[in-house]
């Protein structure tokens, strides 16, 4: 994952939206701080917020789909660490609050739910 591009909202607060790459696939992120450059390669996971409808899919495979709102998605991937909340999509490693994750889903598995913004620290 890294970062391909920053739209500014508030230079001096370092408030930004930022376009995250990996691969083909993108995701537009909120940021504030803000403290990232162009092209940095990103470590840490991206922060799922307001995740709803999480739900184990039957069908192997990831995908990302933006949804009508800013920030929105409808994302599927595959869990890594359930423990951590942790979720490979399409490459991107995001988190979700682990004790939202059902008691039935395990490491593995593949899951969907939708998020309304993405958060990127």
């Amino acid at each position: 994952m890294y970062v391909q591009k920053i739209d500014w909202l508030d230079e001096v607060s370092k408030e930004a939206i930022v376009e995250v790459a990996e691969g083909i696939e993108r995701l537009v992120c909120f940021s504030c701080p803000c403290l990232y450059k162009l092209n940095d390669m990103l470590c840490e996971p991206l922060e799922c917020l307001d995740t709803q409808d999480i739900v184990s899919c039957s069908t192997v495979g990831s995908d990302i789909k933006k949804l009508e709102k800013t920030f929105c998605y409808k994302l599927k991937g595959q869990i890594t660490d359930k423990n951590r909340g942790l979720i490979d999509v399409c490459g991107f490693i995001v988190h979700i609050n682990q004790q939202e994750i059902p008691n039935d889903i395990e490491n593995g598995m593949y899951i969907e739910f939708t998020t309304s913004r993405i958060d990127l620290w």
